[in-house]
């Protein structure tokens, strides 16, 4: 982040999109750090991982399980109530307070991601009082980056309003 916001090229803005695991990035990068420093000022999520400990993606989805273990844990995982515990404190959920960045979450409602992501991290959103933050569930199986083309101009224009209403300091 730091590296992005003193290239030459930039303006002192920094944004995010990623799909899957990288919207789990993206999500992090909006909710953790310090505004104009290590967070970004707008983040685009496609298909991400938002809580990796709810119970319904762990039990219904084996790669969904195997993949935030694999992330989440060296070797064999803990017992409860450790497990639980880890699977939160490393989730991008875990890290939402008032002072979110602004956040689109999209996710089509028959993908390889289970269903239930995008909702946690919305009533987290919610459960802070955040209001700078859509999602969208679109009609269909894609997962990730095949979801950007459909919502390309809608992306792009809550991407330039986030940036238009969070000018950078002045030095």
């Amino acid at each position: 982040m730091r590296a992005a916001r003193s290239d030459s090229r930039c303006n002192g803005q920094v944004g995010a999109a990623g799909a899957s695991a990288g919207a789990s990035h993206a999500a992090f990068l909006a909710a953790d750090g310090t505004a104009f420093d290590d967070k970004v000022e707008v983040a685009v999520c496609l298909s991400g991982a938002y809580d990796f400990s709810d119970p319904l993606s762990l039990s219904t989805s084996y790669g969904f399980k195997n993949k935030v273990e694999n992330y989440c844990f060296v070797g064999t995982p803990p017992p409860e109530p450790t497990y639980s515990a880890t699977l939160l404190a490393d989730s991008p959920v875990s890290k939402v307070t008032s002072s979110v960045s602004p956040m689109m979450l999209v996710q089509s409602d028959n993908e390889s991601m289970p269903p239930q992501q995008m909702p946690d991290l919305a009533a987290k959103l919610n459960s802070v009082g955040a209001v700078n933050y859509q999602s969208i569930l679109v009609a269909g199986t894609r997962h990730g980056w095949p979801n950007w083309a459909p919502l390309k101009d809608q992306e792009l224009a809550f991407i330039a309003a986030a940036l238009a209403s969070n000018p950078p300091p002045t030095p």
